[in-house]
Protein backbone atom coordinates (compact mmCIF):
# COMPACT_ATOMS: atom_id res chain seq x y z
CA UNK A 1 0.00 0.00 0.00
CA UNK A 2 1.05 3.36 -0.82
CA UNK A 3 0.73 5.96 1.97
CA UNK A 4 1.44 8.85 -0.24
CA UNK A 5 -1.40 11.11 -1.33
CA UNK A 6 -2.51 10.95 -4.86
CA UNK A 7 -1.12 13.69 -6.98
CA UNK A 8 -3.66 15.51 -9.03
CA UNK A 9 -2.30 17.13 -12.02
CA UNK A 10 -3.63 20.58 -12.89
CA UNK A 11 -2.66 22.98 -15.47
CA UNK A 12 -1.81 26.57 -14.66
CA UNK A 13 -5.26 27.99 -15.42
CA UNK A 14 -6.98 25.53 -13.13
CA UNK A 15 -4.54 26.35 -10.32
CA UNK A 16 -5.28 30.08 -10.65
CA UNK A 17 -9.02 29.41 -10.71
CA UNK A 18 -8.77 27.25 -7.58
CA UNK A 19 -6.66 29.91 -5.80
CA UNK A 20 -9.18 32.59 -6.75
CA UNK A 21 -12.09 30.50 -5.37
CA UNK A 22 -10.15 29.88 -2.14
CA UNK A 23 -9.42 33.60 -1.76
CA UNK A 24 -13.07 34.43 -2.41
CA UNK A 25 -14.21 31.91 0.19
CA UNK A 26 -11.72 33.33 2.70
CA UNK A 27 -12.95 36.91 2.13
CA UNK A 28 -16.57 35.89 2.50
CA UNK A 29 -15.70 34.29 5.85
CA UNK A 30 -14.24 37.60 7.11
CA UNK A 31 -17.01 40.17 7.76
CA UNK A 32 -14.84 43.17 6.92
CA UNK A 33 -17.82 45.47 6.30
CA UNK A 34 -19.05 44.82 9.84
CA UNK A 35 -15.67 45.83 11.31
CA UNK A 36 -15.51 48.95 9.15
CA UNK A 37 -19.11 49.83 9.99
CA UNK A 38 -18.50 49.39 13.73
CA UNK A 39 -15.35 51.54 13.54
CA UNK A 40 -17.22 54.29 11.68
CA UNK A 41 -20.05 54.13 14.20
CA UNK A 42 -17.54 54.45 17.03
CA UNK A 43 -15.91 57.49 15.39
CA UNK A 44 -19.28 59.17 14.81
CA UNK A 45 -20.32 58.49 18.42
CA UNK A 46 -17.02 59.96 19.69
CA UNK A 47 -17.44 63.12 17.62
CA UNK A 48 -21.03 63.48 18.84
CA UNK A 49 -19.97 63.03 22.48
CA UNK A 50 -17.20 65.64 22.16
CA UNK A 51 -19.57 68.09 20.48
CA UNK A 52 -22.21 67.55 23.15
CA UNK A 53 -19.65 68.03 25.93
CA UNK A 54 -18.40 71.28 24.38
CA UNK A 55 -21.98 72.52 23.99
CA UNK A 56 -22.76 71.62 27.59
CA UNK A 57 -19.66 73.45 28.84
CA UNK A 58 -20.61 76.53 26.81
CA UNK A 59 -24.17 76.46 28.11
CA UNK A 60 -22.92 76.12 31.70
CA UNK A 61 -20.58 79.09 31.21
CA UNK A 62 -23.43 81.14 29.74
CA UNK A 63 -25.65 80.19 32.69
CA UNK A 64 -23.01 81.26 35.22
CA UNK A 65 -22.51 84.59 33.39
CA UNK A 66 -26.26 85.22 33.28
CA UNK A 67 -26.60 84.42 37.00
CA UNK A 68 -23.74 86.79 37.81
CA UNK A 69 -25.28 89.55 35.71
CA UNK A 70 -28.65 88.98 37.36
CA UNK A 71 -27.10 89.37 40.82
CA UNK A 72 -25.35 92.57 39.73
CA UNK A 73 -28.55 93.99 38.23
CA UNK A 74 -30.51 93.17 41.38
CA UNK A 75 -27.87 94.88 43.53
CA UNK A 76 -27.95 97.99 41.35
CA UNK A 77 -31.76 98.05 41.36
CA UNK A 78 -31.73 97.84 45.14
CA UNK A 79 -29.34 100.83 45.28
CA UNK A 80 -31.51 102.81 42.88
CA UNK A 81 -34.68 101.93 44.76
CA UNK A 82 -33.08 103.08 48.02
CA UNK A 83 -32.01 106.31 46.36
CA UNK A 84 -35.43 106.84 44.86
CA UNK A 85 -37.23 106.27 48.16
CA UNK A 86 -34.89 108.42 50.24
CA UNK A 87 -36.58 111.71 51.05
CA UNK A 88 -34.69 114.89 50.34
CA UNK A 89 -33.05 116.10 53.54
CA UNK A 90 -32.66 119.86 53.37
CA UNK A 91 -30.10 119.77 56.19
CA UNK A 92 -27.80 117.30 54.41
CA UNK A 93 -24.72 118.84 52.75
CA UNK A 94 -25.77 117.28 49.45
CA UNK A 95 -29.21 115.68 49.36
CA UNK A 96 -29.17 112.22 47.79
CA UNK A 97 -30.21 112.35 44.18
CA UNK A 98 -29.65 116.09 43.86
CA UNK A 99 -27.32 117.43 41.20
CA UNK A 100 -23.91 118.36 42.53
CA UNK A 101 -22.99 121.86 41.39
CA UNK A 102 -19.25 121.24 41.86
CA UNK A 103 -19.04 117.64 40.65
CA UNK A 104 -16.55 118.25 37.83
CA UNK A 105 -14.28 120.51 39.91
CA UNK A 106 -14.39 117.92 42.71
CA UNK A 107 -13.30 115.20 40.31
CA UNK A 108 -10.51 117.45 38.96
CA UNK A 109 -9.35 118.09 42.54
CA UNK A 110 -9.37 114.34 43.28
CA UNK A 111 -7.25 113.76 40.15
CA UNK A 112 -4.66 116.33 41.27
CA UNK A 113 -4.48 114.88 44.80
CA UNK A 114 -4.10 111.38 43.33
CA UNK A 115 -0.96 112.41 41.44
CA UNK A 116 -2.28 112.59 37.89
CA UNK A 117 0.15 114.91 36.12
CA UNK A 118 -2.08 116.40 33.43
CA UNK A 119 -5.18 118.49 33.96
CA UNK A 120 -8.34 116.37 33.93
CA UNK A 121 -10.14 116.87 30.59
CA UNK A 122 -13.76 117.99 30.43
CA UNK A 123 -15.84 114.82 30.32
CA UNK A 124 -18.46 113.88 27.80
CA UNK A 125 -21.67 114.14 29.82
CA UNK A 126 -24.85 112.38 28.80
CA UNK A 127 -28.02 110.87 30.16
CA UNK A 128 -27.48 107.15 30.51
CA UNK A 129 -30.86 105.81 31.62
CA UNK A 130 -33.95 106.71 33.58
CA UNK A 131 -35.48 104.85 36.47
CA UNK A 132 -38.69 106.30 37.83
CA UNK A 133 -37.94 109.88 38.81
CA UNK A 134 -34.16 109.41 38.56
CA UNK A 135 -31.89 110.04 35.61
CA UNK A 136 -28.53 108.30 35.34
CA UNK A 137 -25.94 110.90 34.34
CA UNK A 138 -22.82 109.44 32.79
CA UNK A 139 -19.47 111.22 32.74
CA UNK A 140 -16.89 109.76 30.32
CA UNK A 141 -13.20 110.58 30.74
CA UNK A 142 -10.11 109.58 28.74
CA UNK A 143 -7.03 110.17 30.89
CA UNK A 144 -3.35 109.56 30.08
CA UNK A 145 -0.67 109.20 32.78
CA UNK A 146 2.60 107.28 33.15
CA UNK A 147 1.69 106.18 36.71
CA UNK A 148 -1.01 103.49 36.82
CA UNK A 149 -1.13 103.88 40.60
CA UNK A 150 -2.21 107.51 40.23
CA UNK A 151 -5.01 106.47 37.90
CA UNK A 152 -6.26 103.84 40.34
CA UNK A 153 -5.98 106.24 43.29
CA UNK A 154 -8.09 108.71 41.31
CA UNK A 155 -10.83 106.11 40.82
CA UNK A 156 -10.91 105.31 44.54
CA UNK A 157 -10.85 108.98 45.57
CA UNK A 158 -13.57 109.98 43.10
CA UNK A 159 -16.00 107.33 44.36
CA UNK A 160 -15.11 107.90 48.01
CA UNK A 161 -15.40 111.69 47.94
CA UNK A 162 -18.40 112.11 45.65
CA UNK A 163 -21.80 111.13 47.07
CA UNK A 164 -23.62 108.41 45.07
CA UNK A 165 -20.96 108.31 42.32
CA UNK A 166 -20.49 104.87 40.74
CA UNK A 167 -17.92 103.54 38.31
CA UNK A 168 -19.86 102.41 35.25
CA UNK A 169 -16.88 101.07 33.27
CA UNK A 170 -13.08 101.23 33.25
CA UNK A 171 -10.60 100.34 30.55
CA UNK A 172 -6.82 100.51 31.10
CA UNK A 173 -4.44 100.15 28.15
CA UNK A 174 -0.67 100.45 28.12
CA UNK A 175 0.85 102.73 25.54
CA UNK A 176 4.49 103.48 24.73
CA UNK A 177 5.40 105.45 27.85
CA UNK A 178 2.07 105.93 29.60
CA UNK A 179 -1.28 104.38 30.44
CA UNK A 180 -4.60 105.26 28.86
CA UNK A 181 -7.63 105.01 31.15
CA UNK A 182 -11.13 105.35 29.78
CA UNK A 183 -13.54 105.62 32.69
CA UNK A 184 -17.28 106.24 32.82
CA UNK A 185 -18.75 107.46 36.07
CA UNK A 186 -22.47 107.17 36.72
CA UNK A 187 -24.56 109.16 39.17
CA UNK A 188 -28.32 108.89 39.66
CA UNK A 189 -29.92 112.29 40.03
CA UNK A 190 -33.36 113.76 40.18
CA UNK A 191 -34.05 115.91 37.11
CA UNK A 192 -33.82 119.65 37.71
Amino acid sequence: MNDQPAVISMDEAERYALAARAQSAEQSNRPRWMVIGAALLLIVAGVYALTAQAGRAGAERDRRNAASQLRAVRAELAKIETLRNTPIDANAPVPIGERLPNLLSGLASAARRSGIGAELPVPAERDHATFGSLVGKRYDYTIFDPDIGALLRFLAAAVEETPALLIHSVSLRPQNDRWQMIVSFLRWERPT
